[in-house]
């Protein structure tokens, strides 16, 4: 992988942690409707970074090819 992608992995899967880490805190208990709401953006955003990771780690495969 080159620095470049290298680089933007690093950052996504230290983004992915956070969110986790945020989910891990809240372990499924919600007192509100902006709570749930909160947690629902989370998990959308965490598909998106490992959808970017995974697109990232294609890229760098076909560069190879």
């Amino acid at each position: 992988m080159g620095s470049h992608e290298s680089e933007q992995t690093l950052t996504l899967l230290s983004g992915l942690s956070m969110l986790k880490k945020l989910d891990g805190n809240c372990e499924g208990r919600f007192e509100t409707e902006a709570e749930r709401n909160a947690h629902k953006l989370r998990r959308q955003r965490q598909q998106e970074i490992a959808e970017e990771i995974k697109a990232l780690g294609k890229r760098e495969k076909s560069t190879f090819q």
